[in-house]
């Protein structure tokens, strides 16, 4: 898979830099496969602060799909008639808008949404039931959403796809019917979309994957039968995969990995099989994983996690309200 690339490595360091803030850059490995597992007492400092609900009536339907655009925390899910409903909170009064159909058509969307903000607009993405990916966009200038138009050369998939940016493009994953995960991207300057393509070395993909983009690369993390979360990340600069590799420790996951970064550090955060949320976090300096443990805080949950790639995280809580919670170290 071809992606755009920077000018130089110079400028790969850089975005880097950016990237890990206070932290800075270490001596990255060359695949994700060589990171050793740090102390579980570590992850005993992860926490979240108090998980206030998303207002209003509750919207029973998929795991939250929040992102931040505009002044604002939108958050998005899909509803057992296959709308799209939104919400969001703006920052400065911290007062929600209130629950609303997405505009533009009705997408009969059977799988949760997935959201960026690329080229000044908001940028949604649901499956239907023919396995098409179908998009809808609003720009907060104009106040106006598009219709709803399907991503063109696309197979049927299997899972509801995650959307990230990375390289100057829009990157879709989602899992087809062998079981590899097929990814698709979006240029904004050629208003065009590439071929689709399979990840290298993906198989056993049954669900949608998480993604990050933390240290100059992209990364991806599933599921596989055995329980097992398994990580491979993208190179910009020299436009390779890495191998495939096991986050270490058990994570005793059942939910579409989320991921958050928090000072420096890459977090990653699953529904266990007992509900509630389990983490673990890379740190790029030392080339170490935590190690897994509970998010201390964070309600009992009913969906797959979901983040704004910040510090936010959003659940579906015991009673199918959505809440909202910052990680704290």
């Amino acid at each position: 898979m071809r992606i755009h690339r920077p000018a130089s490595l110079v400028s790969r360091l850089l975005v880097a830099v950016l990237v890990l803030g206070v932290v800075g850059v270490g001596a990255g490995p060359a695949g994700a496969a060589s990171a050793q597992v740090g102390t579980a007492a570590q992850v005993g400092a992860s926490a979240a602060t108090d998980w206030p609900a998303v207002p209003g009536p509750v919207m029973a339907g998929s795991a939250p799909a929040p992102v931040r655009y505009g002044g604002y925390t939108w958050v998005f899910t899909t509803v057992a008639a296959g709308a799209v409903m939104m919400n969001r909170q703006d920052f400065h009064s911290q007062q929600w808008s209130g629950w609303t159909v997405v505009p533009g058509g009705f997408p009969a969307a059977i799988s949760g949404p997935t959201a960026v903000v690329y080229g000044g607009d908001l940028r949604l993405f649901v499956r239907v039931a023919t396995g098409a990916l179908r998009f809808v966009r609003y720009n907060l200038m104009n106040d106006a959403w598009s219709g709803w138009s399907s991503v063109p050369g696309v197979p049927a998939g299997t899972s509801a796809p995650t959307a990230q940016m990375y390289g100057g493009d829009i990157n879709l994953f989602f899992a087809v019917p062998n079981g590899r995960l097929g990814t698709i991207r979006y240029t904004l300057t050629t208003d065009s979309w590439s071929g689709w393509n399979t990840v290298p070395g993906s198989t056993s993909v049954t669900g949608p994957v998480g993604t990050a983009r933390y240290g100059g690369w992209l990364w991806v993390f599933h599921h596989d039968p055995s329980g097992a979360l398994r990580t491979a990340r993208y190179d910009n600069y020299d436009g390779t995969w890495s191998q495939w590799s096991i986050v270490p420790g058990s994570a005793d996951g059942k939910s579409t990995p989320a991921t958050a970064l928090a000072y420096g550090y890459l977090l990653v955060v699953v529904r266990s099989t007992s509900d509630q949320l389990r983490t673990t976090r890379y740190d790029l300096m030392s080339d170490t994983w935590s190690g897994w443990g509970p998010l201390t805080g964070a309600p009992q949950a009913t969906s797959a996690p979901a983040s704004n790639e910040g510090g936010s995280l959003m659940v579906r809580g015991p009673q199918g309200r959505i809440h909202l919670g910052d990680v704290a170290l």
